[in-house]
């Protein structure tokens, strides 16, 4: 493994570490009805916030 993919891994780990205290410890603080547009809403906005996020890489590759 290249220093590259050793550091990708890296950050990638420590995000999902952060992520997963984020939701078992302050997950609790929020207060969120259990409803069907809560559900569609978690399920589909990281899709859609990644999505944005590599259209926007792709369209600034491909501009310069």
């Amino acid at each position: 493994m290249d220093r590259f993919e050793l550091n990708l891994v890296l950050k990638v780990f420590i995000f999902s570490l952060g992520t997963s205290m984020l939701v078992k410890y302050g997950g609790s603080v929020l207060s969120f009805t259990p409803s069907n547009s809560n559900a569609l809403i978690a399920i589909f906005l990281p899709v859609v916030v990644i999505f944005l996020l590599l259209l926007r890489r792709s369209y600034n590759i491909s501009k310069s």
